[in-house]
């Protein structure tokens, strides 16, 4: 399951639950490896087509992104194991697509769309790539997440009416329930049990906003109340229906985790930590993020009992932006080095490691690896085109 979405967090919080701080334990290096024994794979590009990125990976080794076709446009491209691109297409009419979320059965979910400002429509691809609408009719529909037993969530209608659904196997569509006065509601993601995180927003822009799981068969559930504008950033749900998020306090914003029952808790800091925050969750539970300290921002890992690891710095390095981690807490994303940008992978000890850039590139970054350590992402190449890549 591959989840990453939210709002930006500010204002004041309210949390219905009472609430306990993690552990924390630091990771620290004084030097970097270069992994000279992984090599660099240029996945291609579409026929006709100069640009690609892939943002996702499957334990078979199906890669998936977007590729710019022979007119232009992009559309969503999926590898097989053999390296060949297949371009996924769109729904007639359309000239864009792009994929969202993969369950471990390579069923996808995304967009189709004409360019900007025509509403994205929400669409699923089956393993063989055939595509299908999900919400035919509607103006606009986004999916967010789909789980191995191919439920879906996701959002229809516009930001000012928008209202977060379950779509079943079959396509059928669940508008979830919303609070008395709610105005609009989205998901964050889906669990493996079908259970949606999301958030409910009041009708007055002032009013408070809700930090809501939606059970397959039992409903709602309020985790927490916040007052002020956008208030909190939910990263996701896990599959033990654990979801993670970031949330405005007295003391700054704190990466905090709802536990099933309710329970929530800010994720472990360094004493001298001035605030964190939570961006994507793997399966199982392992949380990134950042943690920010009097000596600048750190990207951060926390594992599923909510201890952190600060992930290290390249020495010279000037950011470290971490963007996936798959289940057994291996780290992927970029370091900012002099000169130039390069992908990086952190152990689960939190010890980084560079990864090569394609021949005569100034940059690359990893965007999401699997479950056997393959990382995928973009490079640059010599030309300063922008193709797709994978680690091994």
């Amino acid at each position: 399951m591959f989840t990453s979405f939210g709002h930006p967090a500010r204002g004041a919080v309210i949390i219905a639950a009472v609430g306990v701080v993690f552990g924390f334990t630091v990771s620290t290096a004084s030097a970097v490896e270069h992994q000279h024994d992984v090599g660099i794979v240029d996945l291609g590009v579409l026929p006709g087509g100069t640009s690609s990125v892939a943002t996702l990976v499957g334990d078979d080794g199906t890669v998936v992104g977007m590729g710019n076709a022979a007119d232009g446009y992009y559309h969503a491209v999926r590898w097989q194991r053999n390296g060949r691109i297949a371009d996924l297409g769109t729904l007639p009419g359309h000239t864009q697509s792009q994929v969202m979320a993969m369950n471990s059965a390579g069923v996808l979910v995304g967009i189709s769309n004409e360019p900007a400002p025509v509403p994205n429509q929400a669409v699923r691809w089956d393993r063989h790539g055939r595509i299908s609408a999900l919400a035919p009719g509607l103006d606009t529909s986004t999916p967010t997440d789909i789980n191995d037993a191919g439920q879906i969530t996701g959002s229809v209608g516009t930001m000012a009416a928008e209202r977060a659904v379950r779509w079943s196997r079959d396509g059928s569509i669940t508008y979830l329930p919303v609070l008395p006065d709610a105005a609009t509601s989205s998901a964050a993601g889906i669990s493996a049990r079908g259970t949606v995180a999301g958030i409910v927003r009041d009708v007055h822009v002032d009013g408070p906003q809700y930090v809501v799981r939606w059970h397959l068969g039992r409903g709602l559930e309020v985790l927490a109340s916040f007052h002020g504008w956008p208030g909190v950033w939910l990263a996701g749900i896990d599959d033990n229906d654990v979801v993670i998020g970031a949330v405005p306090t007295d003391h700054g914003q704190r990466a905090v985790r709802w536990d099933a029952a309710g329970r929530v808790a800010e994720l472990g800091l360094p004493p001298d930590a001035t605030g964190s925050s939570a961006t994507a969750v793997s399966a199982n539970g392992f949380v990134l993020g950042f943690v920010s300290t009097p000596e600048g921002q750190y990207a951060a890992r926390w594992d599923r009992s909510g201890a952190l690891t600060l992930l290290d710095n390249a020495p010279g390095s000037s950011a470290a932006i971490p963007n996936g981690v798959n289940v057994r807490g291996e780290v992927v994303g970029q370091v900012t080095m002099p000169g130039y940008t390069t992908a990086a992978r952190w152990d689960r000890s939190g010890h980084v490691t560079l990864l090569p850039r394609l021949p005569g590139g100034s940059y690359a970054t990893a965007a999401a690896i699997d479950d056997h350590g393959t990382a995928v992402g973009s490079a640059l190449t010599a030309d300063g085109s922008t193709h797709a890549v994978s680690w091994r």
